[in-house]
Order: C-alpha cells, then sequence, then structure tokens
C-alpha cells in the first residue's frame, strides 16, 4: 500500500526541477475526463488521505510519479521540456484503471 505521503514529496521534488501543472495534468487519470487536476489540488488531496487504494489510480499516479523522477535525474536533468513526453510514457507504462466508477 503505497503512502499519499510519497506522492507529496516527489511533487515537491519535480516541481523544484521544473515539473509544471500541465505535465502533472499528463499523468493524472482525470486526462481521461478532460478535467485539469492541478498539482496543488492532488498535494491536498494527499494530505487529507492516509493511503491508496492498491493498484488503484492514485497508487497509479504515484507509480508514474516515480517513473518520471527516476528517468528525468538519469537522463535528462536540466531540461525540464522533457517532463510532458516522460509523463506521457509513464501514463502508457502505468495505464489508469477504469475511472468511470471513480
Amino acid at each position: 500500500m503505497r503512502n499519499p505521503k510519497q506522492t507529496i514529496a516527489y511533487l515537491d521534488e519535480l516541481r523544484t526541477l521544473g515539473f509544471t501543472d500541465e505535465a502533472f495534468w499528463i499523468i493524472h487519470h482525470f486526462r481521461e475526463k478532460g478535467e485539469h487536476h492541478p498539482i496543488n489540488t492532488h498535494k491536498s488531496y494527499c494530505e487529507r488521505t492516509d493511503s491508496f487504494q492498491d493498484g488503484g489510480n492514485n497508487d497509479r499516479v504515484q507509480i508514474r510519479l516515480e517513473i518520471v523522477l527516476k528517468y528525468f535525474k538519469a537522463y535528462h536533468t536540466g531540461n525540464p521540456a522533457m517532463f510532458a513526453r516522460l509523463a506521457d510514457a509513464a501514463y502508457v507504462l502505468v495505464p489508469p484503471v477504469n475511472i468511470t466508477s471513480s
């Protein structure tokens, strides 16, 4: 079970590297609904939440953030323009679960 506080830590670190709301929108499952979910809204949700459902969409958001952070630091440090591409790749690697019931 993933800890929402780790999502906050990933978001804070990514932001310092140049990660934006636009890149976060690409990573978040609400993109399927055409809804822009900004970083601060997700951080607020994580602050009020004790845990994520295993395999659920917020669990998957955290996995995607981890992927983006890892590969950005390994291969693209200093090039925040890569965040959108990495976010999209992470979304493909870890797709959302059916969000019609979310």
